[in-house]
């Protein structure tokens, strides 16, 4: 009996975690205000409009955040989040005092207060928000790392897509956290869906000659490989004078100097079909990208 309930509750834990991101939100409207509200102590409250980009921008985010803390039964909670089409639901508009769009409040139902968020519309900076008020903490197990781990070169050869590979090391606190919502790589896998982020922890892979045939010496670093050819940021061990660390603006300034400057790539045969015996991988090095010019760009 104890073991068919422990199975139970791991295909349970399982199911939930992979439910679609979709299946987290949370839309009410005009006709349903009272029986919405009154199921939750908290509710944060995102009102927004079809045709605003600042709200299709957000989108990602909002979808993440429903993710770390909506459940899935009925039952009264402490907290919800909820989603509501501003133009479509006036009522809801004028009890919220909406003025524009995309609007975030959270209301604490028995007091009715009602508390503006007026800050940037960061992952990390809502969970802040929602901590510091309602003091309740995000369900990570209920996310799906949008982060790949590396496995082999091999695997690493069959997706077509652009890559962004970060190498690091698992004692760095920095990194420890990657398959996190919060933290900036899944931001930036949702700010650019195309390419295909993928982490290579150095101090845990079993063939190390993937530093060598990418020329990492350099803990945290980054290559953008496209059609066997790469760019690299911060792979040369004397870097480490000039870098502490690698962070989102960097990264961010990399990929767009990349994507908006096409013509030096060249098409090399797929990382897959370069795997040779004694891993003689002939990888096609693109005019380095020059690291000293991410410094001039950074907002400090």
């Amino acid at each position: 009996m104890l073991i068919t309930l422990i199975i139970f509750a791991l295909v349970f834990n399982l199911t939930i975690s992979y439910l679609p991101t979709k299946d987290y939100i949370i839309e009410f409207n005009d006709s349903s205000i009272t029986q919405t509200l009154e199921k939750s102590e908290f509710s944060l409250v995102y009102f927004y409009s079809d045709t605003c980009k600042f709200c299709q921008h957000f989108e990602p985010v909002f979808e993440n955040l429903c993710v770390l803390y909506n459940g899935i039964d009925s039952e009264k909670s402490k907290f919800q989040i909820l989603a509501v089409n501003a133009l479509q639901n006036k009522r809801l508009s004028q009890l919220f005092q909406i003025q524009h769009y995309p609007s975030i409040k959270l209301l604490e139902y028995s007091s009715k207060k009602i508390i503006p968020f007026e800050y940037d519309r960061d992952l990390q900076i809502l969970i802040n928000f929602i901590e510091h008020h309602v003091s309740v903490q995000p369900k990570y197990d209920n996310f799906v790392s949008k982060i790949h781990d590396f496995e082999d070169l091999k695997t690493l050869g069959k997706s077509k897509s652009n890559k962004i590979i970060i190498f690091a090391m698992s004692f760095l606190d920095e990194w420890q956290d990657i398959h996190f919502p919060a933290h900036f790589l899944q931001n930036l896998a949702i700010k650019y869906p195309e390419v295909e982020f993928t982490v290579v922890l150095g101090d845990k892979i079993n063939d190390s000659s993937v530093l060598q045939i990418f020329g990492v010496s350099n803990f945290p670093s980054a290559i953008y490989l496209r059609n066997g050819s790469f760019k690299s940021l911060n792979t040369k061990s004397q870097d480490t004078l000039k870098y502490g660390e690698l962070d989102e603006a960097q990264l961010i300034k990399f990929i767009e100097n990349i994507e908006n400057n096409d013509s030096n790539w060249n098409n090399q045969r797929n990382v897959e079909d370069m795997t040779d015996i004694d891993h003689t991988i002939s990888i096609q090095r693109v005019d380095d990208y020059d690291d000293d010019d991410i410094l001039d760009h950074i907002e400090l």
